[in-house]
């Protein structure tokens, strides 16, 4: 581990130090490509305190080497951790925030702000779900199988870079939108007046946010790479 090792590249091998780049607020996702000097510089932290802070960090159980797994094994934890997990949760979650933007918005304008970010992610999360499990994670594993360049909804094609682009700009306006619900959030940390709904409110927050940053990591950093990998062997073969 040295200043030029990439962020990104830190998560996909060790998962669990996520937790150390959440505690000094350097992103991991959409910034993954940075190395660590940039990471610090950025977040006005002590390389040498970071690289302490990583190296220390334990292994934890469920910590997997997502570099060595295939595209069929990073889609089928895709689906089900992260995609499922949205379905299941998005709309909870804006329940949460329409009720407490309604009780308690007119004394705190924030949380009608909270609300219209919230469903902007939302908005383009949903189709962007279905674009990944549509188009782009078929074509994927198509590649993976048969060695082949090709849309599942057009057949061959010469690069799937197109549809690999077009999620990761996705990507960074959800990185975007994340980043703004944790800053009026005051980091997901409720007001002394909050009531229970509140609360609730914002751990919902919080879940939304690891659990998406992690999708956003594991594809950008992973499961993209991989996808361009199999297509430089398909175009060479």
């Amino acid at each position: 581990m040295h200043a030029d090792t990439t962020v990104g590249s830190l998560v996909a091998t060790h998962p669990s130090r996520s937790k150390v780049f959440e505690r000094f607020g350097i992103d991991y996702c959409c910034g993954g490509h940075d190395s660590l000097a940039n990471a610090c510089k950025k977040a006005s932290v002590s390389l040498e305190q970071l690289i302490h802070e990583l190296e220390a960090q334990p292994l934890q159980a469920d910590d997997r080497d997502w570099t060595k797994a295939s595209v069929k094994e990073l889609i089928e934890h895709i689906l089900i951790t992260h995609h499922d997990w949205l379905k299941e949760n998005l709309a909870r979650i804006d329940a949460l925030c329409e009720k407490v933007a309604r009780v308690h918005g007119d004394s705190d304008k924030s949380l009608q702000e909270v609300l219209r970010v919230f469903r902007a992610l939302r908005d383009d999360m949903e189709p962007h779900l279905q674009k990944e499990e549509v188009i782009l994670f078929p074509s994927a594993l198509h590649l993976e199988e048969h060695g082949e360049i090709a849309l599942a909804c057009h057949g061959p094609v010469p690069t799937l870079e197109g549809p690999v682009g077009a999620m990761e700009h996705e990507h960074r306006v959800v990185g975007g939108y994340l980043e703004d619900l944790k800053d009026l959030s005051n980091g997901f940390v409720p007001p002394p007046q909050a009531c229970n709904t509140w609360k609730a409110c914002w751990d919902a927050l919080r879940e939304l946010d690891g659990n998406t940053r992690a999708h956003i990591h594991l594809e950008n950093e992973v499961l993209h790479p991989l996808i361009r990998r199999l297509e430089q062997q398909a175009a060479q073969a």
